[in-house]
This record gives C-alpha cells, sequence and structure tokens, in this order.
C-alpha cells in the first residue's frame, strides 16, 4: 500500500450549533480502497462536501497530496478529487448521457474529447444506447450510472463515492466493482460512503465508521 495521501489532524465541523466532527484525526493510504459507515445524519455526506471542497468553513486541518485543503484552488482540486454525489441529479450537467460524460471527461474547458474512452464507460454501466437521449426523460436509476460512467473518466483521481449502489442492480453493482479494483490497482484509491459495508467487503482496505462526532477505526 502506497503512502498516506489523505490526512485530517483535528478537524471539527459544526452546522450552527449542531456539531458534526470533533477533533477527527486520520491518514488514508493513496491506493486504499476505504469504506465509511454511520447513521443517517452523523456527517457522511458532510465529510464527502468537506474533502470536495463544497463545504470549506472546518476547523482544524485537511492535507492532501501534502497540500492543505483550503489552500488548493478549485482548478487543481477538481483534477485530485472526483466526487460521485449520492442524488443522481446532482451528477448531471448535460443535456444528453453523451454530452454530460463529454463535459466530465475535459473539466468543462471545451476540447479534449475522448470519444472512444466514452463509448467504453457507458458500456460498462450498460448505457449506450442512452447517450442521446435527454438526461430529464431518464429514470433516477439510469442517472446514476451516467454518473457512475462519468467516474470512469477521472482514473488518475482520487473518488469520493456516495451511496454508490442505491438503484443498482447486480450487474452494475458488480461493474461498480471492477471499476473500484481497477483504480486501486493503477494506485489510486477511493473513498466509499455506504450503509451496504458487505457489498465492497471483498475490496475494503480500511473500513471506518462515524460515531459520537468521530471517525473510528473498525
Amino acid at each position: 500500500m502506497s503512502s498516506h495521501y489523505l490526512h485530517l489532524v483535528n478537524m471539527g465541523f459544526s452546522y450552527g450549533s449542531n456539531r458534526i466532527f470533533t477533533n477527527v484525526s486520520l491518514s488514508v493510504p493513496r491506493d486504499a480502497v476505504t469504506v465509511l459507515t454511520g447513521k443517517n445524519g452523523s456527517g457522511k455526506t458532510t465529510l464527502c462536501r468537506i474533502l470536495s471542497g463544497l463545504q470549506p468553513h472546518y476547523a482544524g486541518s485537511i492535507i492532501i497530496d501534502g497540500n492543505e485543503l483550503k489552500d488548493i484552488s478549485p482548478q487543481i482540486r477538481a483534477r485530485q478529487i472526483a466526487y460521485h454525489k449520492q442524488e443522481p441529479e446532482g451528477n448531471i450537467v448535460g443535456a444528453t448521457a453523451q454530452e454530460d460524460l463529454a463535459m466530465w471527461q475535459h473539466q468543462f474547458c471545451g476540447y479534449g474529447q475522448n470519444d472512444d474512452a466514452i463509448a467504453a464507460a457507458a458500456r460498462e454501466f450498460g448505457i449506450e444506447k442512452l447517450l442521446h437521449t435527454p438526461t430529464w426523460e431518464l429514470s433516477n436509476g439510469q442517472r446514476k450510472r451516467i454518473g457512475l460512467a462519468a467516474m470512469l473518466l477521472h482514473p488518475q483521481r482520487y473518488w469520493l463515492l456516495d451511496e454508490p449502489t442505491t438503484g443498482l442492480d447486480t450487474i452494475n453493482q458488480q461493474a461498480l466493482l471492477r471499476a473500484i479494483g481497477s483504480l486501486s490497482a493503477a494506485g489510486s484509491g477511493c473513498m466509499i460512503i455506504t450503509h451496504d459495508p458487505e457489498c465492497f467487503a471483498r475490496l475494503a482496505d480500511i473500513r471506518l465508521h462515524i460515531l459520537d462526532n468521530k471517525i473510528k477505526t473498525l
């Protein structure tokens, strides 16, 4: 396993008077598959938002690849971390799956589209026949698969996956497990927030659990 990539040092966070995290310290290796559990409202999605930069007002220190998170520009952060949100519509930015995947692939720069990579990602999650269908006509499950296909276009990034199996059938769960295994084997890693940790038991290197405002190793 590679050296530590993600460090939390006395990290804290509150929503007003509602304390979510208190003095959390942990380190995660670059290529580790980390599975994070916790009851509803414990802070799992909040942690994703903090690590992705969407929730910047935390206490303490978060170091990613040697740099303090608060000092990393949004452009650099987007090249380091890919965040798959729990809500399917939260991952959709294009009018069609083809447009959506192209936009995620070139990070909204308007160039560098690789149609072969997009087609391969679409096949992996069984959406190749949906590429030109307006996304507003698709089901939540189909939108979910578009969002996961987009993650395949970011194999060098650290993945944050918030409840990625919700709405997936067995075939697409297996596709997700293959993708995570390939990611780790290539030297990148991910943090998976889930209510179904056994789905990832074979791949999990680290198991974490949120309890009483702390993140504990299982």
